[in-house]
């Protein structure tokens, strides 16, 4: 059954594909970077947006990141900014255009389904914009399109929807301009990495990344806390992201002194936690030596809850890029200006 709806989908599919192309993409007024992905599922495409939003600053440009919002209660065009003087209202914003607005309080944070009508109302807030999730988003033109593959999953079976995980045939990748992998240094699986290699078009590279722990954060004191605290506790992991297991594995090689993860709280991707939710995760049995931990994403939808609750700990992570993309990235960014 799921193979004939996934020849459904390919047939949906392959008429989207012909009258989109049929169509004149718009092309906005200021240069357009997409990130995006052909697989569903988490490939890391937040922290990449964020650090590329900072490395298009120290290139002298002030971006607008354009984005989705997915699962916000927002309906109609709005703009974040200064998110920590607005987290009462993550609800209406969205969790990841939240985490990317506290890391880049000043730069404007587009949110909207239809990309655009956003860059048409709002690419004059800034002279780059970057469409998050852009991928499939056709109907726009764009002068530098960076696709993301999560290091640990690759395609799956290399089915699309729903039989696999593939939104697009592999042979959309040959739109991307380049191909990033994530999570590179999470599972150490060279074979793995061959694979999705193998299944890239030949005349594309690709550039791995890696994804690390820098400090806790307090949430009683938001202070920041060395790795060290981690140290022969046992640990115990609750998130809301779309792979869970890049979460555990990130933090595996930092439980020195016989420290464990003794207990896992995975909710769904964009979850909204409740009362009833966190009491699942904190009224467990724990010890003096129990550490909770959870990742960025989950603490701006945890921020106002965060004094009722007992003591937890948000991992703050920094990407590795190689250097090798950023100056791609600036040979790119000479020729679309």
């Amino acid at each position: 059954m799921l193979k004939f709806i996934s020849f459904l989908y390919y047939c949906c599919y392959l008429v989207w594909f012909f009258f989109t192309r049929l169509r004149r993409s718009y092309k906005a007024k200021i240069p357009v970077i997409s990130v995006g992905n052909i697989t569903c599922g988490g490939t890391g495409k937040t922290p990449f947006v964020s650090w590329l939003v900072g490395f298009l600053q120290t290139q002298g440009f002030k971006p607008v990141v354009f984005t989705r919002g997915y699962k916000s209660e927002g309906k109609k065009i709005r703009v974040l900014t200064q998110a920590e003087k607005q987290l009462e209202k993550i609800a209406f914003y969205g969790d990841e255009p939240t985490m990317l607005s506290l890391h880049h309080p000043k730069v404007p944070i587009v949110i909207f389904p239809k990309r655009k009508k956003s860059l048409m109302q709002y690419s004059h807030l800034g002279d780059i914009g970057i469409l998050d999730d852009g991928m499939q988003h056709l109907s726009v033109a764009r002068d530098i399109d960076i696709g993301l593959v999560n290091s640990l999953v690759g395609f799956g079976n290399k089915k699309l929807l729903p039989y696999g995980i593939l939104r697009e045939p592999l042979s959309a990748l040959k739109r991307n301009d380049m191909i990033l992998l994530t999570g590179c240094n999470l599972e150490k699986n060279n074979q793995n990495l061959q694979k999705i290699s193998q299944d890239l078009p030949q005349e594309k590279k690709f550039y791995p990344l890696e994804l690390k722990a820098k400090f806790l954060i307090d949430s009683k004191t938001l202070h920041s806390v060395p790795l060290k605290k981690m140290a022969g506790k046992e640990i115990i992991i609750f998130c809301a992201i779309a792979s869970p297991k890049s979460f555990a594995l990130l933090l595996k090689p930092l439980l020195r002194a016989k420290g464990k993860i003794v207990e896992t709280f995975y909710f769904p991707d964009h979850f909204s936690y409740s009362t009833t939710s966190l009491e699942k995760v904190f009224s467990g049995k724990k010890s003096a030596n129990s550490l909770f931990l959870t990742t960025e994403k989950d603490w701006v939808k945890l921020f106002s809850y965060r004094k009722e609750l007992p003591k937890f700990f948000v991992v703050k992570t920094k990407l590795k890029v190689p250097a090798t993309l950023q100056t791609e990235l600036k040979k790119r960014l000479q020729k679309a200006q």
